[in-house]
């Protein structure tokens, strides 16, 4: 559930048919992810939040699936859920966008 970029996939539409990134090996369902290969495969860290480099450039880059607007919503929500995360920890901050979202 939680994604290298900083997104929670258990608030996502596509989660059934996706899996997530980690589940799918850097694929998101709209095509391959380079911050997923940029992270696992190239820096060996777990998240971006982890990186020297955050937020870097790949963190403005909209593949054209998403309205821009909506695109930088989401982006600055992660760049905070990757900060908050880096801070606490992957499983304390699931528990708190467990709880924080609503979920069961």
């Amino acid at each position: 559930m939680a994604t290298i970029c900083g997104a929670y996939c258990g608030n996502c539409e596509e989660l059934e048919r996706c899996g997530g990134c980690a589940a799918r090996i850097a694929r998101m369902a709209s095509g391959p992810c380079e911050l997923y290969r940029c992270c696992t495969q190239v820096k060996r860290i777990e998240h971006c939040g982890l990186c020297d480099e955050f937020p870097c450039a790949r963190f403005d880059v909209n593949c054209g699936h998403v309205p821009e607007e909506l695109f930088r919503r989401n982006r600055d929500w992660m760049i905070r859920a990757l900060r908050r995360r880096a801070e606490i920890g992957t499983l304390a901050w699931l528990r708190e966008v467990h709880v924080s979202e609503g979920a069961d």
